[in-house]
């Protein structure tokens, strides 16, 4: 029956007929997942006794006008965006809409999770003082939006990715389930594997600058993922979620290393945060969270950084790809160094450490095609999947402490290394000069 029932909806998609979701909130999920292969489904309209419909179950709806049916009490249409029926929330904004500024009403308090996913014709949002909720991945690949006012949202608490789950294979029999990240709840099994996804709310957009109200906690971690633009972030006062962190706390931490990054800065004194000499570090000084200039300088120029002895921890790609780093000298002793901390330093020839290393993450040192010498004075941990992955030039790897555990994967495609593993500091090197 189920299949029937999807052969039946894919087979209207492709006749580009006006449709009508179905009556309940299970089948308007299972409409989710055909739709999002349909170019043109006419005029989408809400049946009478649809009372509810799943986040981004239309996500991929491409059609061109919509409307609710007589004697439906729980929604209703304006201007071709779906909203609850008092107003209060708006649920669904076509993607051909047209028009390229949108004014959020200031009925709305609440917008849905992936609300705007993948406007064709969005340039800019406006919100106002009274939204409450940005739903989870509500601006989804919103791959033409330049600008919105998030400053102007102060009674917003945190954003966050909506997750998908996709059963392994492929077809119209693939539904798509899409709920909140803190929703999710495993429901997969050996045979039919569910993969996840995470929605950013902002991923995939043309933003270049954004500014964060002061009431905002927390940030997703793919909030900004693919937002290629964007150059400058201001957090407020209130921000205590994590940066380049996700171990510590998962959805509640934002991924910022892959951006080019100009200016990240802190309205009032953060609790959490401070920038100095452009690498943001915690309050405290002791994680390392993201250099900021390496990708801006010219390759020519050679910079030898050092880690200040206060640094326990680098966090994920605090030094990726910057593109003029020579060397790093760590003072101290570290917690771990994060997943792809170092990637894509191609110009990196040296990394040493006055003291231990307890964690070597995933891909730490991944592409860094220059890297000849690591030096570890004290001991080295754990080293994970694919640390060295293609240092094709290193030439030495060698620790005061030989590993507890050094993954098969480690030193992958390091064709200059001698032996692919560690090996001991030799006595007479045994200095910080």
């Amino acid at each position: 029956m189920k299949k029937f029932y999807q052969c039946i909806l894919f087979a209207v998609c492709l006749l580009a007929v006006p449709v009508c979701l179905p009556e309940t909130a299970a089948q308007a999920e299972l409409f989710g997942g055909i739709v999002r292969y349909s170019r043109k489904t006419g005029t989408l309209t809400i049946p009478e006794g649809l009372d509810s419909i799943p986040p981004g179950a239309l996500a991929y709806c491409m059609a061109l006008n919509m409307k609710v049916a007589p004697g439906n009490r729980h929604f209703m249409v304006k201007d071709n965006v779906l909203f609850s029926a008092d107003g209060s929330c708006l649920v669904y904004y076509l993607p051909k809409r047209k028009g390229h500024v949108y004014r959020i009403p200031d009925s709305v308090t609440r917008i849905a999770p992936m609300a705007f996913a993948n406007s064709r014709n969005l340039r800019r949002v406006v919100l106002h003082e009274n939204i409450r909720v940005l739903g989870a991945g509500a601006f989804f690949r919103c791959n033409f939006l330049e600008k919105i006012n998030l400053h102007d949202a102060v009674k917003l608490r945190e954003i966050n990715d909506c997750h998908t789950r996709k059963p392994h294979g492929n077809g119209i029999n693939d539904n798509y389930v899409t709920m909140p990240y803190e929703e999710y709840v495993w429901t997969g099994n050996s045979h039919s594997p569910l993969h996840s996804f995470y929605h950013g709310t902002f991923e995939g957009t043309r933003l270049t600058s954004v500014r964060l109200p002061d009431s905002v906690e927390y940030l997703a971690e793919e909030t900004f993922r693919s937002c290629q633009l964007l150059r400058r972030i201001t957090f407020g006062k209130r921000f205590v979620g994590g940066i380049n962190t996700p171990e510590k706390d998962p959805g509640k931490t934002l991924l910022l290393y892959q951006l080019d990054l100009e200016s990240l800065k802190f309205r009032g004194k953060n609790p959490a945060y401070r920038v100095r000499d452009d690498v943001l570090y915690s309050a405290d000084g002791t994680v390392l969270c993201q250099v900021l200039y390496g990708r801006h300088m010219p390759a020519d120029r050679e910079m030898d950084f050092v880690v200040n002895s206060g640094v326990t921890q680098i966090a994920d790609g605090a030094f990726y790809h910057m593109v003029c780093l020579e060397s790093v000298t760590v003072e101290g002793s570290l917690s771990s160094i994060g997943r792809s901390a170092f990637y894509l330093c191609m110009t990196m020839q040296t990394f040493r450490a006055g003291g231990d290393i307890a964690y070597i993450g995933k891909g730490a040192f991944s592409y860094c095609g220059s890297l000849l010498s690591f030096i570890c004075l004290g001991k080295v941990g754990t080293v994970d999947r694919e640390a060295f992955l293609d240092a094709y030039q290193l030439l030495e790897a060698v620790a005061g402490g030989l590993p507890d555990f050094v993954d098969d994967t480690a030193f992958r495609e390091c064709g200059a290394l001698p032996v692919p593993e560690f090996t001991p500091l030799r006595p007479d090197r045994k200095t910080n000069s």
